[in-house]
């Protein structure tokens, strides 16, 4: 049952529950609550029974936590609230006469007693998955954006933002590759050490794609000699990334399992009350639940096949922290602003083609300015370098912090530790600073690795990863030349739009039946599309496909 607390009259109201991922603790005259790591919590209540309104010193001691984090701490004169710098774990905070600060979304703003639609954030759901800044789907309720802390004193009742981090380059490093390949290496050592100082010697368990990234932190772990390893994969049957995935377990000798999740098992788990549960559990109202995991880790749960006390730890984000992200354009030509939020636009409001009509796209554009901070005319040319912070900036604050780290709620739903060694602050503060021209196709990342080559598993030849399985893609690569020669190319890519939904993610589309897929199917990018529009549609925002725009 929710509960709510005041540290004095006229600080806002803190509106504890029953997440499990969080816990509370006193220190002197500091009562706190916190997720994640417990040491950084109570560093910072630590400092603030000393001195609260020290911002300098404050923003300093948020910036040497490592690790995964969110708090609120109040005394009686003050109310603090604080997320990482990838927004780890989420908090709320609502506007209005009374201010109410909590770690559940629905419960914050049910304590405010009104809602108000923001049919912004919804559009913007509907077409990238996620808002963006700190907005949800509720114009009174805001929530904390990475690398943020807010301070309400009672002295003069204002609340005072601190913005401690932002993923913008601050000093290019002026070094060699070499030079930066070993402090990679040394910094990625130091956050796999991190991780095995939480695991504690309990299981360590990977979901292990057939990537780069997964591959990277099984290698770290194996190599400093943390034997309690066990991966997983999952997906349709004899899908090329498992396969890869067991390759790489088996050359290690650690222990792996296939999760088969079939179209019609995917499509039960998605009509059923458990997922329904974890939406509600996991959405933080403004992003679609990641629907990846979920499947998978019940099914192990129920088998036994993974134990109590595991702690999960992925690959996010040596993908796009790399620079995996960054468009080739960007390095090769001059953008103006205009066309830079255009590319981004294009790259991350596309989920259905129908919505982005150019009402919409203002809209769109509009977030997009604000969130990076963009106040440049259409027309005025950005730098190679700056045109690259931006990007990397929007992707950072709005897809990884609000859809990708938001999949840890998996986790925590199901009562489950977990670290992200790959988001650890040194790292991230680490490629904030590299040139680009080392992030150009993650260059310094894959080449740091094959130099280290552990076990011959960055230079080994790998199965290749299709779309399709073996069978399948015997069927359709003939049927899609045939296609384009006798229909043209249009009509071929039709066809093969069609053929996704028995791809290596055909289960996902499987969950809302050959129908309801193929009447969506020229309209939509992926299965993200069909998961963002069944959740808005159960969060009572549906009106943004009946009309293709806010109303």
């Amino acid at each position: 049952m929710d509960r709510m607390m005041q540290a004095q009259s006229g600080l806002p109201w803190i509106v504890e529950n029953d997440r499990p991922e969080w816990k509370s603790g006193q220190l002197g005259p500091v009562s706190y609550w916190y997720a994640g790591d417990r040491r950084s919590a109570e560093r910072l209540a630590g400092l603030l029974a000393k001195t609260f309104d020290n911002a300098p010193v404050l923003s300093e001691a948020l910036n040497a936590c490592a690790g995964s984090f969110a708090m609120i701490a109040a005394t009686s004169e003050h109310i603090l609230a604080c997320v990482d710098h990838c927004r780890s774990f989420p908090v709320f905070h609502t506007i209005g006469p009374q201010v109410y600060v909590g770690t559940d979304a629905t419960a914050t703003l049910a304590a405010a007693g009104a809602a108000r639609p923001d049919m912004t954030s919804a559009l913007e759901c509907a077409m990238s998955g996620y808002s963006t800044g700190p907005h949800t789907l509720y114009e009174n309720l805001k929530q904390l954006e990475p690398g943020q802390a807010l301070l309400w004193r009672r002295s003069d009742g204002k609340c005072l933002p601190l913005r401690y981090f932002r993923y913008l380059p601050g000093d290019i490093f002026p070094a060699s590759e070499v030079e930066l390949q070993d402090r990679l290496d040394a910094v990625v050592n130091q956050a796999i050490d991190r991780t095995i100082a939480a695991a504690d010697g309990a299981p360590i368990v990977i979901p292990l794609s057939g990537g780069l990234d997964s591959r990277l932190i099984l290698a770290k772990l194996h190599a400093r000699n943390y034997r309690n390893l066990h991966c997983f994969s999952y997906g349709q049957a004899g899908n090329a990334d498992a396969m890869v995935a067991r390759d790489i377990a088996d050359h290690l000798g650690v222990s792996w399992r296939f999760v088969p999740t079939p179209g019609r098992v995917t499509r039960r788990f998605f009509n059923s009350s458990l997922r329904r549960d974890y939406w509600q559990y996991a959405d933080a109202l403004s992003a679609v639940p990641n629907n990846q995991d979920i499947l998978p880790l019940q099914l192990l749960r129920a088998q036994a096949g993974i134990p109590a006390d595991a702690m999960i730890v992925n690959g996010q984000t040596g993908d796009f922290i790399s620079g995996g992200h960054i468009p080739e354009p960007l390095f090769q030509l001059g953008l103006s602003a205009g066309a830079l939020v255009s590319r981004i636009s294009e790259r991350h409001y596309s989920l259905w083609t129908s919505l982005r009509t150019p009402a919409n796209q203002a809209q769109i554009a509009g977030r997009i300015r604000s969130l990076i901070e963009l106040d440049a005319e259409d027309s005025q040319p950005l730098g190679q370098e700056q045109a690259i912070a931006l990007w990397e900036r929007f992707e950072y604050e709005g897809r990884q912090a609000r859809y990708i780290v938001n999949g840890q709620r998996v986790y925590d739903h199901l009562g489950y530790r977990w670290q992200l060694p790959l988001w650890d602050a040194d790292l991230v503060h680490f490629w904030r600073d590299v040139p680009p021209a080392f992030k150009r196709r993650q260059k310094l990342y894959r080449d740091t690795w094959v130099r280290w080559d552990y076990e011959r598993l960055f230079s080994r030849p790998t199965r290749a990863i299709s779309a399709w399985s073996k069978p399948v893609s015997a069927f359709i690569i003939p049927l899609s030349v045939m296609a384009r020669l006798l229909l043209g190319r249009q009509r071929r890519d039709r066809m093969i739009g069609y053929a996704r939904y028995i791809d290596r993610f055909g289960n996902h589309y499987q969950s809302f039946g050959w129908k309801a897929f193929a009447r969506a199917a020229p309209d939509i990018r992926n299965p993200v599309a069909l998961y963002a529009k069944a959740w808005l549609e159960e969060r009572g925002f549906a009106a943004i496909w009946d009309t293709g725009r806010p109303t």
